[in-house]
């Protein structure tokens, strides 16, 4: 973990992460918000309470899967690092939703309504 310890500020006021806001000390609230670093450059991430955004590429190392899991820790979807895109078998028949795309019993789903 990264550490301020023993740091003088003017020497690491710019590794601080902040976001923008109109108001001082509103912090991360439901609506996103920029990251900026201590010096005002913005970051491709935006924060909320709830939500994540990213401006721009999302990048992995060569090595790495893009997981994608729900709260409860089950991977939803994944992409390999070859770019295939992987999705999790579904235990039974989701209800149809236009252009939506599920995986069951070895057969690939489209929904058009």
């Amino acid at each position: 973990m990264a550490s301020l310890t023993g740091r003088n500020i003017s020497s690491s006021y710019k590794d601080l992460i902040t976001v923008s806001s109109s108001t001082i000390g509103e912090g991360i609230e439901t609506s996103l918000k920029q990251l900026f670093d201590g010096e005002g450059e913005g970051s491709a991430l935006s924060l909320s309470t709830t939500d994540i955004g990213v401006r721009g590429n999302f990048l992995t190392d060569s090595v790495t899967d893009f997981v994608f899991k729900i709260s409860g820790g089950s991977t939803v979807f994944s992409i390999l690092n070859s770019g295939v895109v992987k999705l999790k078998e579904q235990t039974s028949t989701p209800t149809s939703i236009e252009g939506g795309l599920y995986y069951k019993d070895n057969q690939l789903f489209l929904g058009i309504e």
